[in-house]
């Protein structure tokens, strides 16, 4: 049985995201990438302007890289929380 992570885990863990159009998406050669690599591939469906992305959630910056200059893509950067005070 596998679980979900929480979307704060999944941001925390996999904090470096790329935004593909769901449609344009080649599922066989993302697999083949993942595996190449030896790495899991954490995704989330995302509805933007009625069209559906995937987005790609990676723990090293690196591998997000070389994801985005193969299939190419967004980033996705998440604003920094800042501490109380």
């Amino acid at each position: 049985m596998t679980r979900e992570l929480s979307r704060a885990l999944l941001n925390r863990k996999y904090p470096h995201k790329i935004r593909l159009l769901a449609e344009r998406v080649r599922l066989d050669d993302v697999i083949a990438f993942h595996i190449k690599l030896g790495i899991t591939t954490k995704t989330r469906s995302v509805l933007k302007h009625h069209a559906r992305y995937t987005l790609y959630c990676f723990e090293k910056y690196d591998h997000a890289q070389m994801f985005q200059a193969l299939f190419g893509g967004e980033w996705i950067i998440r604003a920094q929380k800042t501490g109380r005070g």
